[in-house]
């Protein structure tokens, strides 16, 4: 119901424009919350669907939440989603002696249209997280995507046309290294059709453990670059 009501108001906000949904989901790529994120469409065995029918305040659930869905920017560049975002200890495996959780829990999502041209390869983690060396239980997860300014621009165009524009909190432009954050090469051309963005994704910072932030106004060579946090 969660995934249901999230994917409906992502679409219900982004419209048209390109959107790029990130951060820790809580849900492994074989689950039926995966499935509806990636298909916009509930993905329920037909058994189990009837059943839901039946349950009052329930039906709008079943309903397709969009014409399309998602696409993951690790399946794109990997073929695969990551081995594992997060490597932990819960009370109810330790309590049962089953070991710590490992599986794959965060996403970079991208809408139609955008591309992942490179993803950050997440480093071999042999302890439980969190550890002295990560901060949290989750791993980060770092993609540099290009971005269709023609289909942008069309959405909501920029008064100062020869401006870098921000688009969901990243900057649509060239930077010039995907692994930095800290320098700006102010590269963008009118008439462009794609621009390159770095999307990033942590469990911390002001926007808590997922969500989209979108802005769109003029970005100044000269304003820091600030990565989005998931």
């Amino acid at each position: 119901i969660h995934a249901h009501e999230v994917m409906q108001q992502l679409h219900f906000h982004a419209k048209e424009d390109p959107a790029i949904f990130m951060g820790g989901f809580n849900f492994m790529p074989d689950s039926p919350q995966y499935a509806l994120v990636a298909s916009g469409q509930q993905a329920l065995p037909e058994a189990f669907a009837h059943g839901l029918a039946k349950l009052e305040g329930l039906e709008p659930y079943l309903a397709p939440v969009a014409p399309q869905g998602m696409r993951s920017a690790f399946r794109a560049c990997l073929g695969e989603e990551p081995p594992f975002t997060s490597r932990s200890w819960t009370s109810s495996r330790y309590e049962n002696g089953l070991g710590p959780f490992v599986g794959t829990l965060d996403y970079v999502w991208m809408s139609e249209g955008i591309m992942a041209a490179w993803c950050e390869p997440l480093p071999d983690v042999g302890v439980t997280l969190p550890s002295t060396e990560h901060g949290s239980d989750h791993l980060p997860l770092m993609a540099w995507l290009q971005v269709p300014l023609a289909q942008r621009a069309k959405a909501a165009p920029s008064k100062n046309e020869d401006a870098p524009m921000m688009v969901d909190s990243q900057l649509v432009g060239e930077m010039d290294m995907p692994n930095k954050f800290d320098t700006w090469n102010p590269q963008y051309s009118k008439g462009a059709e794609t621009a390159e963005i770095q999307a990033a994704q942590s469990n911390w910072g002001p926007f808590g453990n997922g969500g989209v932030v979108r802005t769109t106004r003029p970005f100044a060579p000269s304003d820091p670059l600030i990565p989005a946090e998931g």
